[in-house]
C-alpha cells in the first residue's frame, strides 16, 4: 500500500525504487498530504518520473548547489548582465539563507513558504518577493528535467506569496507638462523631457538614443537600444521587449531636437579631445551616456521646482500614454509607440484612463441590435 493515513490524519505516499544489489527492497518517502486526492496526483507524478528514469533520491544535491548550476545555464543562454546580477541578488539574499543547505529530497513547501515570509519580513515588496518565487521555481523546473526532483515544491508554495498590488498609472496635466519643461529650458534636459512626453519612451531607451536614430527630415526616431546599470558600469541592450519600434515625430520634439543639437555640438567643440564622439542623442558634458538614475534624479528636481504633484520620471510615459488614449488612438497603435510586447498590456495599465469606454461598449452593442432589428423589418 502505497498510500497511507498517518495519526495526524495526513495521507503519506511510498513508492517502490529498483531493489538494491543485494535484493532488499527500497521505498521513497514522497511527502504527506492534507488530502487524498492530493495524495494520488503526488503519487501519479512520483511513479511516472519514476519510469521515466528520474533520480527520485537526490539526498547530496543541495539547494544552494542547484542554484549554482541554474545560473551557469542561465549564463550559457545570454541573458541580459543585470538579469543575471537580479538573480544572483535574490538568491543570496533571500534563498540560500534559508534553504540553501537543505538537499533536494528534504525541501518541502514549508521551507519555500518561509523564504517568502522572511523576504517579506525584510521590507521586500510584494512584487520582489514574487521575484524570488520565479527564480526558485524556475530553478527547480530546471531540476526536474535534469532527474534532480521529480516534483516543483515551490507549486504548493505560491498559494503563501503575497499579492502584488499594481499602483495605477498618473499622468501629468497640461499644465504641469508646461511647467516642467519651462523650468527645463536652458539646461541639458529640455530635450529630453520633451522627447519622453512627444513619444512616450523608457529613460533607459531615450538614454540610448544616437543621433543615427533619428531622421528629423522624415520626422521619425528608431528606438533599438537601452542602458542599464551593472556593477561593472553602463551596459548597452536590447529594449525592455526586445523589439524595435518607429515612433513618429511631433513639430515639438524636432524643434527641441535641432536645438539640442547646435548646443551639443558647440559643447563637443569647447570640450575638444575631451569630449567622447559615441553618437548619442542625450551625453553628459563630456559625450559620456548617462546613468539612468542620474536622469530621474534631475527630473525630481525639476518636478519640485515646477511644483508638479509627481517627482517621478515614468510617470511622463504614463502622461503620453493618457493622452492618447484619450485622444481617441486605438490601443493597438498606443501599444505600438510605447513599445508594449502586446495591446493587452496597454489595457491593463491603462482601463482607468479611458473615460466612457464601458459606455462606448453598451452603445456599440446598441447600435449592432438596432441594425438588425431595421434588416429584419
Amino acid at each position: 500500500m502505497s498510500i497511507y493515513r498517518r495519526k495526524s490524519g495526513r495521507y503519506a505516499v511510498l513508492i517502490d525504487l529498483e531493489s538494491s544489489a543485494t535484493g532488499l527492497r527500497r521505498r521513497k518517502s514522497v511527502g504527506t498530504f492534507r488530502m487524498r486526492k492530493e495524495a494520488e496526483a503526488a503519487e501519479r507524478k512520483a511513479l511516472d518520473a519514476r519510469d521515466r528514469g528520474c533520480d527520485l533520491s537526490p539526498q547530496t544535491v543541495t539547494v544552494r548547489e542547484l542554484l549554482e548550476k541554474y545560473a551557469e545555464r542561465c549564463r550559457t543562454k545570454a541573458l541580459a548582465t543585470k538579469t543575471l546580477e537580479r538573480y544572483e541578488e535574490l538568491a543570496e539574499c533571500h534563498l540560500l539563507p534559508v534553504i540553501g543547505g537543505l538537499t533536494l529530497a528534504r525541501l518541502k513547501p514549508t521551507h519555500v513558504a518561509s523564504v517568502y515570509a522572511k523576504a517579506a519580513g525584510k521590507g521586500l515588496s510584494p512584487k520582489s518577493v514574487r521575484h524570488v518565487h520565479g527564480l526558485l521555481h524556475a530553478a527547480l523546473d530546471w531540476a526536474i528535467e535534469q532527474n534532480l526532483c521529480f516534483r516543483n515544491v515551490a507549486d504548493v508554495a505560491k498559494r503563501d506569496l503575497p499579492k502584488a498590488q499594481r499602483s495605477p498609472a498618473k499622468a501629468l496635466t497640461e499644465e504641469e507638462a508646461r511647467r516642467l519643461l519651462d523650468a527645463a529650458v536652458g539646461t541639458p534636459w529640455h530635450a529630453l523631457f520633451t522627447l519622453a512626453f512627444c513619444t512616450g519612451a523608457r529613460r533607459a531607451e531615450l538614454a540610448a538614443l544616437r543621433w543615427s536614430n533619428v531622421d528629423l527630415e522624415r520626422a521619425t526616431v528608431t528606438i533599438s537600444e537601452s542602458v542599464v546599470r551593472t556593477r561593472t558600469g553602463l551596459e548597452f541592450k536590447g529594449t525592455k521587449t526586445g523589439c524595435t519600434r518607429v515612433v513618429p515625430l511631433n513639430g515639438l520634439a524636432i524643434a527641441a531636437l535641432r536645438s539640442h543639437r547646435v548646443g551639443q555640438n558647440a559643447k563637443r567643440l569647447r570640450k575638444g579631445d575631451k569630449y567622447q564622439v559615441r553618437d548619442l542623442v542625450f551625453a553628459d558634458p563630456l559625450g559620456r551616456p548617462w546613468n539612468p538614475s542620474s536622469i530621474s534624479n534631475a527630473f525630481d528636481r525639476m518636478a519640485r521646482e515646477a511644483k508638479l504633484s509627481t517627482t517621478r520620471l515614468h510617470d511622463v510615459r504614463h502622461s503620453a500614454a493618457t493622452w492618447l488614449l484619450q485622444g481617441g488612438i486605438d490601443v493597438r497603435t498606443v501599444a505600438a509607440v510605447l513599445g508594449h510586447s502586446t495591446p493587452v498590456t496597454t489595457l491593463n495599465t491603462y482601463a482607468h484612463v479611458m473615460p466612457g469606454a464601458e459606455a462606448k461598449a453598451v452603445e456599440a452593442i446598441a447600435e449592432r441590435l438596432s441594425r438588425v432589428e431595421s434588416e429584419a423589418s
